[in-house]
């Protein structure tokens, strides 16, 4: 236990409060002095912190930090004309910061952009031509204890630029005034990253002739002919807190979908529950988007899905429930033509209180063959505003 001490004792000297204190993770002040260098050099220092780690029946959690930071940082160098961004956020999100990448290098310079995220959103920022890399951070490293917690440290206080350390972009006080008079998602990561208003957004690259593949045989698998499926997409993390589009909506949207011989499908994640009248498919996220250009059609609520597969020449429908983000409604804040993210997409407001009225809207879109031929209109019932006062 002796040599067990002496190597903690090491260890904990070695991580130089000024760099603990960049990472974000001890808030110790800063001190002029010796390096962080690990003075054990028998094996590769990640290696030995995780054994430690392990090892040492301490309990104190700064020390734990300590030695998970230090085998984070030797497992993960950052070269000092890298930025490397510590996403631990939502699809949307994550997306959103990648879009910027190259918008990050054109005005504060550096050779390349690395991303940190978790493990099932490390595909999003590879979509990008100017995001050199990701890399999915999983146990025992924790992405919530990693990076700065304000980005805007960018040259405008005194402080050393946060490129060449890990940088966790936050919304901080921002997040009040996303809505409000037209102040929109985007409009506030640029400010994070200290970008103008005007900075480019990059597009993703098209999903792959593999990808594709991929997807059409996950349909075919479920028995689903592509020229007629509709994905529907009711989850929404961001709006949770939100006022909800009822069960019934979606149900109903269903019904006047198969009546106007389209193939109704929902899209299964973690939690989702399949809606009545639909087939439930398990769609991999990292197919949603070749998935959603194999079928063409997509009704969703407004999420992080969204933004994925804004760009793809595909029929998107978005829904935004009429709740407040921030400063103003949800779709002030977060529209995707307002962004810029889509040209095409659909974007209806939900009348939660009158629910024909947006069923009607969305299935303007979807006519049946009957009504194309015949020019007689498919008959929408008063039953979501009856249903909407039970």
């Amino acid at each position: 236990m002796k040599m067990l001490h002496g190597i903690k004792d090491t260890l904990t000297r070695s991580a130089h409060e000024h760099e603990i204190r960049r990472m974000g993770l001890l808030g110790a002040k800063r001190k002029s002095g010796v390096n962080g260098v690990l003075d054990t050099a028998a094996a590769p220092a990640w290696r030995i912190a995780r054994t430690i780690y392990h090892l040492v029946s301490d309990k104190d959690e700064n020390w734990h930090r300590t030695v998970r930071l230090e085998a984070f940082r030797q497992k993960y160098p950052i070269g000092p004309e890298e930025w490397a961004l510590v996403c631990p956020f939502h699809i949307g999100d994550v997306y959103l910061y990648s879009t910027l990448a190259k918008s990050l290098l054109s005005y504060h310079g550096g050779n390349s952009v690395k991303f940190f995220t978790k493990p099932q959103h490390a595909f999003i920022p590879k979509l990008f031509p100017s995001v050199t890399d990701a890399i999915p951070v999983a146990s025992p490293f924790n992405l919530d204890e990693i990076g700065y917690r304000d980005m805007t440290l960018l040259g405008n206080s005194g402080d050393s630029s946060p490129k060449g350390t890990y940088c966790k972009p936050d919304w901080g006080a921002f997040a009040l005034f996303v809505g409000y008079k037209g102040i929109n998602i985007l409009d506030g990561f640029r400010v994070i990253l200290g970008l103008p208003p005007d900075a480019e957004l990059e597009m993703p690259r098209a999903p792959s002739t593999e990808e594709m593949d991929r997807a059409r045989q996950l349909f075919l698998d479920h028995h689903l002919d592509e020229d007629k499926a509709v994905l529907i997409c009711p989850d929404a993390q961001t709006s949770a807190n939100m006022r909800q589009i009822p069960i019934y909506f979606w149900e109903e949207l269903a019904v006047k979908l198969k009546e106007r011989g389209f193939q109704p499908i929902t899209n299964l994640g973690p939690t989702t529950k399949s809606i009545s009248g639909t087939q439930g498919v398990k769609i991999p996220l990292e197919l949603v988007r070749p998935a959603a250009m194999v079928l063409g059609r997509v009704i969703a609520n407004r999420s992080g899905l969204c933004d994925l597969i804004a760009d793809l020449p595909l029929q998107l429908t978005v829904l935004y429930p009429p709740g407040r983000l921030g400063g103003g409604s949800m779709f002030d804040g977060a529209s995707l033509k307002a962004m810029g993210l889509s040209t095409t997409a659909l974007e209806i407001i939900v009348d939660v209180d009158h629910l024909n009225t947006t069923l009607n809207a969305v299935l303007e879109s979807y006519p049946s063959e009957r009504r194309k031929d015949r020019g007689t209109e498919v008959d929408n019932t008063n039953s979501l505003e009856s249903r909407s006062t039970d």
